[in-house]
């Protein structure tokens, strides 16, 4: 895509049995490839992308954080659905053992989504 990536995410995100590659990047894109490297989709958020991550450490839903502040939560067929705003720029994300959570680290400090 010629733009530089801020995000990697190696897991079976269709859940057909292989692993695929996710990558996020400063030019707003999320981006999955299939295990041939076959561009399966790819999504603009309108931000650049600051953070990936999976939804659970065995979940097949992808959450990204972008600097304009927003959390999205993406689905196995790329499709975005906000799920929190603020100010801040996203910094980090990470999954927790708690199902669908995710710790979401901004600026200002530290949230649980």
């Amino acid at each position: 895509m010629g733009d530089r990536i801020s995000g990697l995410v190696v897991a079976d995100i269709d859940r057909d049995g292989a692993k695929d590659a996710a990558v996020s990047t400063h030019a707003g894109w999320v981006v999955c490839y299939d295990a041939g490297g076959k561009r399966r989709w790819a999504t603009f958020l309108g931000s650049p992308v600051t953070a990936l991550c999976r939804s659970s450490l065995r979940g097949s839903q992808l959450v990204a954080g972008t600097y304009g502040g927003r959390v999205y939560l993406i689905d196995s067929r790329g499709r975005a659905q906000p799920i929190r705003s603020g100010p801040e720029p996203i910094t980090r994300l990470a999954p927790t053992h708690r199902g669908a959570r995710v710790l979401c680290a901004t600026g200002d400090g530290v949230c649980l989504i």
